[in-house]
This record gives structure tokens, C-alpha cells and sequence, in this order.
């Protein structure tokens, strides 16, 4: 999953980095977690433009059903004449599973200063977006699904930074749940109360005759 990130890297904003130094040099290994701690906290707050340009804000908690959120994705394509479901991927979708906070601290290739930075993140479970039926119209509502658990990149941490807004996303109820018998496979991510696909609702869509 690639993130369209509106904001610089973590990286780029640790102190003692030199301005000069290519941050895409640095790796893991020139970053410690001040005293071995990771710090966890119940919701996050973001703030938004609404529709009529006021500002608006969501708040997230892990635990309660507020915890779908929406992103900028990468472009895959440029085409004026995109459908609007292809419009639609420009966006990407992932269920917040934690949040978090460390205090870290650059010792790699261009440091100039040991102290610690704050560095927010969250651990989410990605939903991956189900290509439409050849028969379905234009405007239908975009369909999402978990992909295995077992899959590569179906959790991930990202900067809450990158984070648009909540997403509303309606239960397909006709297509049942992943786990009929309702047991869980990941006791973190919940997945027992998952159901096999969700309808994204969008807001304020322009139809498309």
C-alpha cells in the first residue's frame, strides 16, 4: 500500500539532523527508542475542512467502532477519462488497530544533535478495494475487504499526519461475516466481528449521468 504523504518524513523532522544529509540514507538501524519505552494512547484527533470550508474534527478509538479512516493513495493514473471508481482509488482505507507515541533519538550519518524527537504513529489493518463488476453502473458505492492476515503488508504503521478524515463504511450484510462461528484469529485486530466486504459511503459525490 502506498501513501500519497502530504507532510515531510519522521525522519526529516528528528532533531540533529543535518539539513543537508540525504535522509533517504538513513535506516533503522540510526534510530533508538528512548529508554525501551513505547507509549500507547485511546483515541486520536483529527482535524478536517468539511464540505461548506469550516473545520471539523474526528476522534478515534481502537476500541470503539470510530476507528476507519481514509488516505491519499499514490496516483496510478493521470487519464482524464479514469472512471469514477478509478477517481475513487486515489484514496486508501485502513481500520486503526493502535496509537502510539516513542520519543526517538537519529545517531546515524549527519547528526548533530543526540536529543530526542516525538514520533506518533499508528498500527493499522489495510482494506483492499474489490474491482467493481463489469455490470456494475458508474456510481455505485466502491467495495472493500481485509486481505489475509497472513499477507504481505496487511498491517502496517503510518504517520497520523497522512490521515485525511474517518471513512463511513457500510456492513454488506447479504455477503455474512469472515468468521461465521465468530472466533477470532488475531485477538489484536478483532477480526472476529469482520464481516467479508464493506460498501464505501462517499460524500457529497457529483453523479455522473
Amino acid at each position: 500500500m502506498h501513501i500519497l504523504a502530504s507532510e515531510p518524513s519522521a525522519l526529516q523532522l528528528l532533531e540533529g539532523l543535518d539539513a543537508s544529509y540525504d535522509v533517504s540514507e538513513a535506516t533503522v538501524n540510526h534510530l533508538l527508542i528512548r529508554s525501551n519505552h513505547i507509549y500507547q494512547h485511546r483515541v486520536l484527533r483529527v482535524n478536517y475542512t468539511t464540505y461548506d470550508v469550516r473545520r471539523g474534527q474526528d476522534i478515534f478509538n481502537p476500541t470503539t467502532d470510530h476507528r476507519d479512516i481514509m488516505m491519499l493513495a499514490a496516483p496510478e493514473n493521470t487519464d482524464e477519462s479514469e472512471t469514477i471508481h478509478q477517481r475513487h482509488r486515489r484514496f486508501c482505507y485502513a481500520r486503526i488497530i493502535g496509537i502510539y507515541h516513542a520519543n526517538v533519538q537519529y545517531i546515524g550519518p549527519g547528526c548533530s544533535s543526540y536529543l530526542p524527537r516525538r514520533l506518533d504513529f499508528l498500527h493499522v489493518q489495510w482494506f483492499e478495494q474489490v474491482p467493481p463488476n463489469p455490470g456494475d453502473v458508474l456510481c455505485s458505492l466502491d467495495v472493500l475487504r481485509f486481505p489475509p492476515m497472513n499477507e504481505d503488508g496487511a498491517f502496517d504503521f503510518i504517520d497520523p499526519a497522512d490521515v485525511l478524515q474517518g471513512c463511513h463504511l457500510i456492513l454488506a450484510f447479504a455477503k455474512g461475516r469472515s468468521h461465521p462461528d465468530r472466533t477470532s484469529v488475531s485477538s489484536l485486530s478483532k477480526d472476529s466481528n469482520d464481516w467479508k466486504y464493506y460498501y464505501v459511503n462517499r460524500l457529497g459525490e457529483t453523479q455522473v449521468a
